[in-house]
């Protein structure tokens, strides 16, 4: 059987990618034959590609967003060129296509995971190819895989009339409880829920990427996907107090300076991971790493209350207000086995993917 995945696949965003690279090879693994679909949706690609005339435009009123977008194109361009070499060296994907020209030759789509349904992600509207609505063999099916969005987006999305999401998958499967029950309720219909794919598999998928040079190091590790007005750098300043009594560094993988096989290098062999990131929470996770989840309070920490509630352990969820005085150590053999349960339920689900 051939399948084809509908992601982030062309964004310069580490969770993104890896959860891209993480579905692909645990499909791979299960007997699939399976690419990922080398979708350019429009505004992703805005954000992602080293200089684009849409980003101009976005930004005519306010050339000082232009002035700095400007001037940072060669620190674009470095970033652009690791995850564009991450992909040619770790997936498999198809040609570039745009809404018009899906490829057609796959007896199964699966779209997911990420937040495909946060419009906020799609150019404040949302992408009706990530809900099924594009060309496809008639005889082919759409599978959904924990599919994520904010609570703005699925309330918003809950109003529309015109997306005949019940019919267009074959089974929904998204990555938040609440999102889940919603939709569930909203159309009278069984959603499941599903781990991300960087949780699917311990450690050994990530081999292949690590750089064992980051080993040699002592660090504590940060990475913040976001920040709030006022606080850009409590996280940062937190984890160079505690660094400094640790007589250690501290690595920012907010920089993006860094590959995404870096990336997961760099969380692996971490002293410790301070992060407002999901998969920043994902991979501390997987490599059973000491970390503290910093709460924004700004509508986005459900994904990461989510996964705590989940494995109980919603005590490292904490304020970006709190202070953070020691590296407090978790218990992990209770932790890994709450994970593989979570693991079972999903790869059970993945195994029973059938025409």
């Amino acid at each position: 059987m051939k399948i084809g995945i509908l992601t982030f696949s062309r964004t310069t965003n580490y969770g993104a990618i890896l959860q891209c690279y993480a579905l692909q090879r645990i499909l791979q693994r299960e007997g699939y034959n399976v690419s990922v679909i080398n979708y350019k949706q429009p505004y992703i690609e805005i954000y992602s590609s080293p200089f684009s005339w849409g980003y101009i435009w976005i930004h005519r009123y306010h050339p000082g967003n232009i002035f700095r977008y400007i001037r940072s194109y060669q620190k674009r361009k470095n970033i652009y060129i690791k995850f564009k070499n991450f992909k040619k060296n770790f997936i498999n994907d198809t040609k570039p296509c745009n809404n018009k020209n899906i490829p057609k030759d796959f007896d199964l789509y699966i779209i997911g995971s990420d937040q495909l349904w946060t419009k906020d992600h799609t150019g404040g509207k949302f992408d009706k190819i990530f809900f099924g609505y594009f060309k496809r063999n008639c005889n082919s099916k759409v599978f959904s895989y924990a599919i994520s969005c904010n609570n703005n987006s699925i309330e918003f999305l809950l109003k529309r009339k015109d997306f005949d999401i019940k019919n267009n998958f074959q089974i929904l499967s998204f990555r938040e409880e609440n999102i889940a029950k919603k939709v569930s309720k909203e159309y009278n219909t069984k959603a499941r829920t599903d781990i991300d794919p960087t949780l699917l598999a311990d450690e050994n998928i990530w081999k292949p990427l690590i750089n064992k040079e980051w080993s040699k190091k002592q660090y504590i590790a940060i990475y913040q996907a976001r920040t709030i007005p006022g606080y850009e750098n409590e996280i940062a300043n937190k984890a160079a107090l505690l660094a400094n009594k640790m007589n250690i560094e501290v690595i920012d993988l907010s920089s993006y300076q860094y590959s995404p096989s870096d990336f997961v290098s760099i969380i692996k062999y971490a002293h410790c991971i301070f992060t407002s990131s999901f998969h920043g929470l994902a991979f501390s996770l997987i490599f059973n790493k000491p970390f503290y989840v910093f709460s924004l309070d700004d509508g986005h920490d459900g994904r990461c209350i989510d996964l705590l509630n989940r494995l109980d352990i919603t005590h490292n969820i904490i304020s970006i207000k709190s202070k953070v005085n020691e590296i407090k150590y978790l218990d992990y053999k209770r932790i890994n086995s709450e994970l593989d349960k979570l693991r079972e339920h999903s790869i059970n689900y993945i195994k029973s993917i059938e025409i």
